[in-house]
Order: structure tokens, then C-alpha cells, then sequence
């Protein structure tokens, strides 16, 4: 089972120790910490996620208007 949970620094505090303790109990659990602002800047600037942007750009773009007038 994965659980994700996502709240500032600032939100930690006790209460939500004792809610992971009453709800894992003595299970051996692991605690990640990510940066999501880092995260998403880095693939931001991932060449192969640029690529990939690309290509799709590329297969949604428009080649003729289908009827439709100019808005």
C-alpha cells in the first residue's frame, strides 16, 4: 500500500505523528521528502521531457481548420 501525503514543513507537528502512528502502528514504514518545486523545475529543463512536449505539440497541431471559420 503506498500513501501519499503532501503538506508544508510548517503543517508538521505532533498530531500528525501520532495520526501515522495510530494508523501504521508497529509496521516498518518509509518516510520520502521531495522538493516538488525543484522537481518539476528540473524536468522543466529535461531535454528528453523538451523532446517529448514537442512531439506532442507536433502531433496535436493544427494542419487544416476542418470547416471551421477563423475566430
Amino acid at each position: 500500500m503506498v500513501t501519499t501525503y503532501r503538506l508544508k514543513a510548517s503543517e508538521l507537528d505532533q498530531s500528525f505523528l501520532e495520526r501515522l502512528k495510530a494508523t501504521y502502528g508497529d509496521q516498518e514504514i518509509e518516510i520520502s521528502v521531495s522538493n516538488l518545486t525543484t522537481q518539476l523545475e528540473a524536468m522543466a529543463n529535461d531535454p528528453s521531457i523538451q523532446s517529448e512536449i514537442q512531439q506532442i505539440e507536433q502531433e496535436f497541431k493544427i494542419t487544416e481548420m476542418d470547416g471551421l471559420t477563423d475566430l
